[in-house]
């Protein structure tokens, strides 16, 4: 009708002006992968005796020359045994006091043997229990050391052309925080054999990160080149 009208409406579309860069993209690889330790190491009694103290728990990181447990020897653990034994069995206050002072003997400067840690590391298991009796050479703890904690990740067979040996890496590690994230690595060796089902190869990375710990997930980002 002659009431209606027609009415225009013109969009206003913000520009901007930018500078224009020639340069190279680079190309990135990213795959997923997870850390492998290449041995481990035992902590075990110096000496027999009575396992007074272990500490640590599994999981937790220890440092080099940090003590992680304390044993009593056999002689000193009988010798103070004994005076405690004659102690409670005093009648007199003569016994007592006699028994007293054994017990004091006994006791004095014997704190124990330090059984202390070798290197930095992570406990991954616990071989004894405070409180109970240990033979030398037996098992305490084992810890990873950090200098054998490795990532390992799967490439695409038709990608390793572009891998090698001393190769930098980037890793993001999201199950250790953020903090973590853009860890530098480098690759040490990739694995002879790959996946025929998956068709990937398996290459080693070299990297530390705070807290690292076995089985920990990670993403590796490989720089494969450049597209002009």
């Amino acid at each position: 009708t002659e009431s209606e009208k027609e009415t225009v409406v013109t969009a206003i579309v913000p520009v901007r002006a930018g500078t224009v860069t020639v340069g190279d993209a680079p190309v990135t690889l990213t795959v997923t992968g997870h850390t492998e330790t290449l041995s481990r190491e035992r902590i075990i009694a110096p000496l027999a005796g009575l396992l007074v103290t272990l500490h640590g728990t599994e999981g937790q990181h220890v440092r080099a020359g940090e003590v992680v447990a304390t044993i009593r020897s056999k002689e000193a653990q009988s010798a103070k045994e004994g005076a405690a034994a004659l102690l409670a069995a005093a009648k007199t206050a003569d016994e007592r006091a006699r028994a007293q002072h054994a017990l004091e003997l006994a006791t004095a400067g014997d704190n124990g043997t330090s059984v202390r840690a070798t290197s930095d590391g992570v406990i991954v298991s616990r071989s004894a229990t405070t409180g109970e009796y240990v033979a030398e050479g037996q098992e305490l703890l084992q810890v990873l050391p950090e200098r054998e904690i490795v990532f390992v990740a799967e490439v695409p067979v038709t990608a390793l052309r572009d891998v090698h040996v001393g190769q930098s890496v980037r890793l993001s590690l999201p199950s250790l925080g953020a903090s973590a994230a853009g860890v530098s690595g480098t690759i040490q060796g990739l694995r002879p054999q790959a996946d025929s089902s998956s068709q990937t190869a398996m290459i080693i990375i070299g990297a530390f990160a705070e807290a690292l710990t076995i089985y920990a997930f990670v993403t590796v980002f490989l720089l494969m080149g450049k597209i002009a």
